[in-house]
């Protein structure tokens, strides 16, 4: 009996550990969605009406749109509902850990493409102003060289959020939740062998303990 305390003591150690380490990787990604949902709460129904009655919706507009219906069901980009609260409730309600790991790169894959555009353009401007203020054009210099790399390796996705928010405060609040609910499926998908190991652990620790429970009854 002594010998089975001791391996529940060891188990239970492991799973603390294992928890700690699920919940280190979970705790910015939830604090972001926590306040992305609740820029969500705070969208007006008035808000919404007037960009469902927009004559020109504009383009990042439409694109935040068909993300967010995406997002809630692959299968049906185009939303249909004209329930402006079941609209903002879909999204509160919504359980990140049904999102696969195809919807997440076709997100960052066609959630982003303007980005890239943007990035391409303002590297551009850059190498242009050093071209015009020191008249030579040859080489490019190392550190637009890096700055060039720093635009690259920027996430698109924030790039994407900055342009939607100047557009429109709502949109800009669902793209941030978008945005948000990516970034914690991906930490998701990341520690699902973490997962596993603490599955396993519960289930071990609950055997042991229901071993340690017949034997105390029967000694």
């Amino acid at each position: 009996m002594d010998k089975l305390k001791e391996e529940v003591a060891e188990q239970e150690q492991q799973r603390a550990k294992v928890k700690s380490k699920i919940q280190q990787e979970l705790n910015e990604p939830q604090l972001a969605l926590d306040i992305a949902k609740k820029k969500i709460q705070c969208i007006s129904k008035l808000s919404l009406m007037e960009i469902r009655y927009l004559r020109v919706v504009p383009e990042l507009m439409k694109e935040t749109l068909l993300a967010r219906s995406y997002l809630l069901n692959p299968l049906c980009v185009t939303d249909k509902s004209r329930d402006i609260s079941k609209f903002i409730k879909d999204m509160l309600d919504f359980d990140v850990a049904t999102i696969t790991m195809e919807q997440i790169k076709y997100l960052e894959s066609n959630f982003t493409n303007c980005v890239e555009i943007l990035s391409r353009e303002r590297v551009t401007k850059l190498i242009e102003c050093w071209i015009t203020r020191y008249e030579i054009f040859h080489e490019c210099p190392q550190y637009l060289v890096d700055i060039m790399l720093q635009y690259t390796l920027l996430t698109k996705l924030e790039w994407k959020f900055q342009s939607i928010d100047r557009q429109s405060k709502v949109m800009g609040a669902i793209a941030d939740w978008i945005i948000a609910c990516v970034n914690i499926a991906k930490v998701l998908h990341r520690i699902q062998p973490l997962q596993g190991d603490l599955d396993r652990l519960n289930v071990s620790i609950a055997s042991k303990y229901d071993e340690l429970q017949v034997l105390q009854a029967t000694s």
